[in-house]
């Protein structure tokens, strides 16, 4: 009884660090959508106070995201990909 139960156990435990890491990242990449959203309407010539206040608090949120330390980079690479968006509709909000 215990070996079918070892060779149901095994296929399951490879299938777990895949699986883990999907959730991870998937943490992390729900907030592109967002942010492509933001930078969609800044292309269109679209600078107002909702724009500005979604991405303040699309990096709130992501502020207070929680990862292990080995998904810290893509962590870091989302953050910098808020900021680009954020200094650009600094520069557009400026220009207009």
């Amino acid at each position: 009884m215990l070996v079918p139960l070892i060779a149901l156990a095994l296929p399951l435990l490879k299938a777990f660090p895949p699986v883990y890491r999907w959730r991870v990242r998937s943490r992390i990449y729900r907030w592109y959508e967002d942010l492509k959203r933001i930078e969609t309407k800044l292309d269109a010539g679209v600078v107002d106070q909702d724009l500005i206040k979604a991405i303040q608090q699309l990096d709130d949120e992501v502020k207070h995201v929680e990862t292990p330390l080995s998904y810290a980079d893509e962590l870091y690479q989302l953050r910098g990909h808020i900021d680009l968006v954020d200094k650009r509709i600094k520069e557009q909000r400026l220009a207009s």
